[in-house]
């Protein structure tokens, strides 16, 4: 590269920044900011009526209250009916001895805890289930669900 060419180089570079220089100092901006002021000062700010709306609370609250269809639910739920309890299937392994004291009667429970059974009477639970009478033939336990009584019968050996 020959001195010319270095010269036109140096000042090219030269002149690139001195541009740069020159619009970092110059706001290129500011002719259109000052138009932009001069019209926004020409614009007047209209007057803006607003409505207040004052209600009294006590009367709007003693109208709403006093519509009753308004608090009624919009559908009545369906109630749903539990099936009944199966009896046989919760007394599965229990069993009726022969054994009698009195009022008492001797019933094994499969539950291998107490293999030679409990003394229980008229009145007690076993598995949830009442025992509703006792007979000299069977052993009749009741349950109560959703206002119905279901029974089921053990036969006594």
């Amino acid at each position: 590269m020959g001195r010319a060419e270095w010269i036109s180089a140096v000042f090219g570079v030269v002149v690139i920044c001195g541009q740069a220089v020159v619009g970092f100092v110059r706001d290129p901006m500011a002719l259109r900011r000052a138009d932009l002021d001069e019209r926004l000062a020409a614009i007047e700010a209209k007057p803006i009526e607003v409505e207040t709306f004052r209600s009294d609370r006590d009367e709007l609250k003693r109208t709403v209250v006093a519509k009753p269809a308004l608090w009624k639910p919009l559908y009545e739920r369906a109630k749903r009916q539990k099936p009944a309890p199966d009896l046989a299937k919760i007394l599965g392994g229990v069993r009726v001895l022969r054994g009698q004291v009195g009022e008492k009667i001797r019933i094994v429970d499969d539950d291998r805890r107490n293999p030679r059974g409990k003394w229980m009477q008229k009145g007690d639970t076993l598995r949830g289930v009442l025992i509703k009478e006792i007979t000299p033939t069977e052993v009749i336990f009741s349950k109560t669900q959703d206002g119905k009584e279901y029974t089921h019968a053990v036969p006594r050996p």
